[in-house]
């Protein structure tokens, strides 16, 4: 149990770059923290694994045409890299399968933010199956999902013809063919539609999961 006396904890050492939290809800992986047994006041840490890594794709034509290649100009040094750890292009099922064994086995060791998506840094070893394992970063990318009709998005700045300010939240409800280009409306708090405007698609985003909504009155030019 944790420093709380809550129970149904679960007394597993944790990996690295773990965010710690002094309780966590029962039924999630916890790990307890190394620092615990020199006497830690927090001790329950909660592992940041790569958002729904269970979908994550390992495109085989790029391990086969480039990481195991002994004939690409640049992947040839991996490739011969990866073979002292006992991995071909003859077994890249197995190099795969343990690729993503990395995945899902350890935490986030660095989140960088880009305008594709969001990339997460994680580290691990392969090779143990042949005797010789190696240390490896692995770079998985979560790409902007595409934006559709009746997404619910985010304006990007301020856009002071129309009384709209960076933040304000509005609802896709056509895009052009191109994709250059989206009609968002605007509602008040009430419900009552305020405009239906066009905006450039760089000018909004995709509203996220973990952001919280605003409220502010309309000021209008």
């Amino acid at each position: 149990m944790c420093r709380e006396g809550k129970k149904n904890r679960l007394p597993l050492i944790h990996t690295s770059n773990v965010r710690r939290e002094t309780c966590v809800p029962a039924g999630e992986q916890l790990w307890l923290c190394s620092e615990y047994l020199s006497g830690c006041s927090i001790c329950i840490v909660k592992m940041m694994k790569v958002p729904n890594y269970h979908n994550a794709q390992i495109p085989t034509d790029k391990i086969e045409g480039y990481i195991l290649s002994k004939t690409h100009p640049i992947g040839k040094t991996k490739a011969l890299f990866f073979e002292h750890a006992g991995y071909t292009i003859g077994n890249r099922d197995l190099f795969i399968e343990d690729i993503y064994s990395i995945l899902k086995e350890n935490s986030v060791a660095r989140k960088v933010e880009t305008e594709y998506g969001i990339k997460y840094i994680v580290k691990g070893k392969i090779g143990e199956r042949f005797g010789k394992p190696v240390a490896v970063i692995t770079i998985w990318l979560v790409e902007e999902e595409d934006m559709k009709e009746s997404d619910t998005v985010v304006v990007n700045k301020d856009i002071s013809d129309y009384g709209i300010e960076r933040g304000d939240i509005g609802v896709v409800v056509h895009i052009y063919e191109d994709k250059s280009a989206v009609e968002v409306e605007f509602v008040s708090g009430e419900g009552t539609t305020l405009g239906v405007m066009t905006l450039r698609s760089e000018d909004v985003r995709l509203m996220k999961k973990d952001e919280i909504l605003h409220v502010r009155e309309l000021h209008t030019a």
